[in-house]
């Protein structure tokens, strides 16, 4: 941090006192005006209202004065400083560029974390993405710097990939054992299933000792 000296900082203060009284009227909007709180922050730092203020960084300051987390004020900051007009100079402006303002917060904020974005941005992009998917599609692009689908195409794709259950880390050798004892095959002590004679063809179907359907049938007409 800059050190500044009596005469720097009564210089300031108004300046700062002015920042931090903005800053605060806009969080109470953040929803709408999540991107001058951004731009007053940034401000902050490069203008030295910090200091100024007698706070020893910006999310000392916006913790303090703004109720607002280290994460919160960082997402802030860099949503703006990625996502701001600039002139011809390349100074920052206030307002988001034109190509961003279909795009919620927090789409903005997982979009900040692309190591590179097209200019073609709403094709590549839809506004209507979902935030989930757009964290995984980020991890794509970020993977995939020099060759990457438009998230529509890579949605469909992944879609259409069947999800295969998860593997099991754990080695049979060390599974402790159950108490359960699977059920042994009794021996057949039903007339009805004897061995087949030439007159009674053998049955395929495995009873274990049960009487078949087709057991109950015959039963069911000898009593009749």
């Amino acid at each position: 941090m800059t050190e500044l000296t009596t005469t720097q900082k009564k210089e300031l203060l108004p300046s700062a006192q002015n920042f931090l009284q903005h800053a605060k009227q806009y969080i109470k909007e953040i929803g709408d005006t999540f991107f001058l709180v951004g731009c007053h922050l940034y401000e902050a730092q490069i203008y030295h209202y910090v200091e100024t203020l007698g706070y020893n960084s910006i999310e000392e300051l916006a913790e303090a004065e703004l109720d607002l987390s280290k994460s919160s004020t960082y997402n802030l900051i860099n949503v703006f400083k990625r996502f701001c007009d600039r002139d011809e100079h390349g100074n920052h402006k206030i307002w988001i560029k034109p190509a961003f303002r279909k795009y919620k917060y927090s789409q903005l904020v997982e979009m900040e974390k692309a190591y590179c974005l097209s200019n073609n941005i709403e094709k590549e992009i839809p506004p209507s993405t979902p935030v989930r998917v757009l964290k995984e599609y980020i991890k794509y692009l970020n993977k995939n710097p020099g060759d990457h689908k438009h998230l529509p195409q890579w949605r469909a794709e992944q879609e259409q990939t069947p999800v295969l259950p998860p593997v099991s880390d754990s080695n049979p050798i060390n599974e402790e054992p159950t108490d359960t004892v699977p059920d042994e095959p009794q021996p057949n002590t039903d007339v009805n299933n004897a061995a087949p004679t030439a007159e009674q063809p053998a049955k395929t179907v495995q009873t274990f000792g049960l009487p078949t359907c087709a057991n109950k049938k015959e039963k069911t007409e000898t009593a009749v």
